[in-house]
């Protein structure tokens, strides 16, 4: 079960369409700053979104709920603790950088390598 759950993972990965951030939005905070698109939760902790110049592995904190699809507007190329903007939900977020600027392979590896639950 476990490794059809990360099996999963991995082809969302390999059929995620890169989707355009929102011109326009209710707050200026998305006006100049980067966007990502999330494409699916890892696992309890780890979320996987995609922006232009590849995919971003984060952790999100606090009691937000975030979906696959919304977008995440905010200082996502450098690592540590953002502020962000759900722009889908309008809602402020907190999350922790991973990992930014990955390759499909490159994010597949890190996956395996911080696979909590492997046998």
């Amino acid at each position: 079960m476990k490794r059809i759950l990360v099996f999963a993972s991995f082809m969302l990965l390999y059929f995620t369409n890169t989707a355009e951030c929102p011109k326009q939005t209710n707050r200026t905070f998305c006006g100049d700053t980067n966007c990502m698109v999330l494409v699916t939760e890892l696992k309890s902790d780890y979320w996987v979104g995609y922006e232009d110049y590849g995919y971003v592995i984060f952790e999100l904190y606090g009691y937000t709920y975030i979906d696959e699809d919304d977008v995440i507007c905010g200082n996502i190329h450098s690592y540590g603790f953002k502020d962000a903007y759900n722009a889908t939900k309008e809602k402020s977020i907190r999350i922790y950088i991973e990992d930014y600027g990955l390759s499909k392979q490159r994010c597949i590896d890190w996956i395996n390598s911080h696979d909590k639950w492997k046998d």
